[in-house]
């Protein structure tokens, strides 16, 4: 039988161990840093929401604020609800007795306090101190 062409079974499952050796050990790796990513880019945007709160709040009246739930935050002002943010699937908020991020029209923070992020093997403050000092991100 001449000009047959193929692969034997020995060589189909022999590339099926290896990829399967190869997937065993990159996925998880994979995993875990598209979660620091996405980490990542929350703390990005959640950055720019609340300079955008800051800037919004010199100079106006307005009281435009961030309030922290366990899975999601909400920019709102005193009438209507601006955005809803959800945090990534693995992130959660650890509530604190006061979860209200506002500015007054002078840009400093009122009641400036530290915020909790958890993640699996991490945990992260959001920490606003006194003034009209930029907040910060720690990871601890």
């Amino acid at each position: 039988m001449k000009g047959i062409n193929g692969f034997t079974l020995i060589e189909v499952l022999f590339t099926l161990f290896i990829v399967s050796i190869v997937s065993v050990l990159f996925i998880p790796n994979m995993l875990q840093v598209i979660e620091r990513q996405q980490t990542k880019h929350f703390f990005e945007i959640f950055n720019s929401d609340i300079l955008m709160i800051q800037n919004k709040s010199i100079g106006e009246e307005r009281n435009i604020r961030i309030r922290l739930r366990t899975d999601h935050y909400l920019m709102m002002d005193e009438r209507e609800l601006i955005v809803q943010r959800e945090y990534p699937k693995h992130l959660t908020y650890i509530e604190g007795s006061n979860n209200i991020i506002t500015f007054n029209n002078t840009g400093t923070m009122m009641n400036p306090r530290t915020f909790h992020f958890r993640e699996r093997n991490k945990a992260y403050l959001v920490v606003f101190p006194l003034g009209k000092g930029r907040h910060y991100i720690e990871e601890m």
